[in-house]
């Protein structure tokens, strides 16, 4: 796990904690109150031209991921708040958050992917700039509540997709660190549910042999007193 924080004091520091999470830490501050702090794995799944033919290459949120202080915010009266990370030679994600108060939500997402990148973008036909941007991102919590979804989750920018899995974020935060309140995401609660459903069904199957097996043994006792 790699934890980043971006003050808007303009300091930044970056610890690499060992072990094989995948998962990297990021938080904007403001003097030192943290507003968003979020932990998160993210794929990118990018389509691009070459000369003869269309790419689409698979390509992860790296460990050398930083925050990006100049667009990261913790947001105002008039202009949300955003978290902004850059990553590799001119490759950048943005979520930026809105709230009424009683909802926090990713109002939008943006990606920023540069083809002159010959490393992940192999053959491109045009070294350009990239811009894409959605809203339909689909998190959102209570406010001083922790969202939370373990399950992929994609999201389609663009021709493009952005999966992200195993997050856990907070926007608009009291405190620095995250709300032990949590709520999950629609997909982690109807994985949780299979389970549930499965072991009611076993157990009911269980039950109707049980009451079989008794009267069985019922109907055999009775045969041997009319013997």
């Amino acid at each position: 796990m790699k934890v980043c924080h971006a003050l808007l004091a303009f300091t930044f520091a970056c610890v690499s904690l060992p072990g094989d999470i995948q998962a990297l830490t990021f938080e904007v501050k403001e003097e030192n109150s943290t507003c968003i702090k979020a932990e998160l794995s993210v794929s990118f799944s990018i389509t691009y031209n070459t000369s003869s033919s269309t790419r689409t290459v698979q390509l992860p949120l790296p460990d050398s991921s930083t925050v990006d202080i100049g667009r990261s915010t913790c947001g105002s009266d008039s202009s949300p708040a955003r978290l902004a990370v850059l990553f590799g030679p001119g490759h950048a994600l943005g979520l930026s958050f809105t709230t009424n108060l009683s909802v926090y939500s990713v109002a939008n997402l943006t990606l920023q992917y540069n083809l002159s990148d010959a490393v992940s973008f192999p053959d491109a036909n045009s070294p350009v700039v990239v811009f894409e941007f959605t809203t339909s991102v689909g998190m959102w919590a209570s406010t001083n509540t922790t969202y939370r979804c373990v399950s992929p989750t994609a999201v389609r920018v663009g021709g493009d997709t952005v999966t992200f899995s195993d997050v856990r974020l907070e926007a608009y935060m009291p405190g620095n660190d995250l709300s032990p309140t949590v709520e999950e995401c629609q997909m982690d609660q109807d994985h949780m549910l299979i389970p549930i459903i499965v072991g009611a069904a076993l157990a009911g199957l269980v039950l109707i042999v049980l009451i079989a097996y008794l009267m069985g043994r019922k109907r055999t006792h009775a045969g041997y007193q009319t013997i």
